[in-house]
């Protein structure tokens, strides 16, 4: 916004917020559109982690209550990208998990990139 970029977050979630910039103009909007996206993600990664490890329903139900926090609606009109912390920290443990529960499959053994990429996304 005027050309500034308050970068008070972790720096790879900032590229979220520099694309959407780039691709909207310089508007508010543009901006909060970045964190109030990772909060609908991070609800959806939440139902998909939930959802593979126990049953549908208990997804709906963790859902449902994870949606009313208001930590999507504060960040989302303060332009704080915790959700997005949320987001990729939610990715990292299905990875992770997912990555764990198949080492005996030689295949996922190798594949442990997309824990790192999620882990360097949620940490750096």
């Amino acid at each position: 916004m005027g050309g500034d970029l308050y970068l008070h977050a972790p720096f790879a979630l900032h590229v979220h917020t520099t694309a959407s910039e780039r691709l909207f103009g310089d508007h508010e909007w543009a901006v909060r559109l970045v964190p109030a996206v990772h909060g609908l993600l991070a609800a959806l990664a939440l139902f998909l982690v939930v959802r593979g490890r126990r049953s549908a329903l208990h997804a709906v139900l963790v859902t449902a209550l994870y949606v009313p926090l208001s930590i999507d609606r504060v960040c989302a009109n303060m332009v704080n990208h915790s959700t997005g912390l949320i987001l990729w920290s939610l990715v990292l443990l299905d990875r992770y998990l997912a990555w764990r529960e198949g080492l005996a499959d030689a295949r996922r053994r190798a594949s442990v990139a997309p824990v790192f990429a999620s882990a360097f996304l949620a940490l750096s």
